[in-house]
């Protein structure tokens, strides 16, 4: 908020507790809200939606219908359409003056827009259940936030205007989706170099989350995490750990203390 001009800015600014309060919105919805959960994510790597091919980098949802049927795109996920239809939410919004709808809106498309730039939104293994690494979704979206996101760079650089949300909702996904490898790697590197104590699993809510044992810090980090929350604030360089050398010594500190758990048995995890 603080990067929009005023008196835009200003204005959210004036509601700060109110958006934070409700960021979490759309998660809430997801177990009882028809047809909310797929709007969280794309399974880009689906062989079934290889009938997107051909339709350019950024197909229309009517466009995708026609080729793949709407109830597949419904079971893999609508999210780079859902920006759009987010977007349009918040416009309209404002179109009316309806302010209960200007902040409902905002934090909606603030949450969806955070959703497109997590790698494991954007795949079928989005919790590692296909590679052994059950888990890795809640140590992300939650573990890796609660342990460490006070030390990430999240100084806000000048907005950046964009004219047509579709493809430039294709292009955040596309990138995210990149870097799913880098993300699996990341943590097999970890838990490959771990050494110390057993580690358990903690259940939280519908999710489980691997965490370490006694003996130190309970998590995983590496720079990637730090990237793709810069890339939601408009930052689009890689935090270089080699100019940081404490954030080098976090992830090699956190080389030495990773969770196991996922070598132990199958934890489970939502979508989103």
């Amino acid at each position: 908020m603080a990067a929009l001009p005023s008196p835009l800015g200003d204005w959210f600014s004036e509601e700060v507790e109110w958006l934070a309060a409700h960021a979490v919105d759309p998660d809430k919805r997801k177990h009882a809200v028809l047809k909310e959960a797929p709007k969280h994510f794309v399974d880009l790597d689906a062989s079934v939606l290889s009938c997107l091919d051909g339709l350019g980098d950024a197909p229309g949802f009517f466009e995708a219908v026609e080729a793949c049927c709407e109830d597949t795109l419904w079971d893999y996920g609508v999210l780079p359409w859902n920006l759009r239809w987010a977007y349009n939410d918040l416009v309209n919004a404002f179109v009316r003056g309806d302010k209960t709808e200007i902040l409902r809106a905002a934090t909606d498309l603030g949450h969806y827009v955070s959703d497109a730039h997590v790698p494991l939104h954007t795949t079928l293994n989005y919790n590692g259940q296909l590679s052994g690494q059950k888990g890795i979704h809640g140590l992300w979206e939650t573990r890796l936030p609660e342990l460490f996101g006070h030390r990430y760079m999240l100084a806000v650089g000048p907005p950046e205007y964009v004219s047509d949300v579709l493809p430039w909702a294709w292009s955040v996904i596309q990138e995210s989706h990149n870097e799913v490898e880098l993300v699996l790697a990341a943590e097999r590197r970890l838990v490959a170099s771990w050494s110390g104590d057993l580690v358990v699993r903690e259940q939280r809510g519908r999710t489980r989350q691997v965490l370490g044992g006694k003996g130190g810090e309970d998590a995983a980090v590496d720079v990637v995490a730090d990237h793709r929350v810069r890339k939601v604030l408009g930052q689009p360089r890689l935090h270089d750990a080699r100019r940081h050398p404490k954030g080098l010594r976090l992830v090699e500190d956190t080389q030495q203390r990773h969770l196991r758990a996922r070598a132990r048995g199958g934890a489970s995890g939502g979508r989103g």
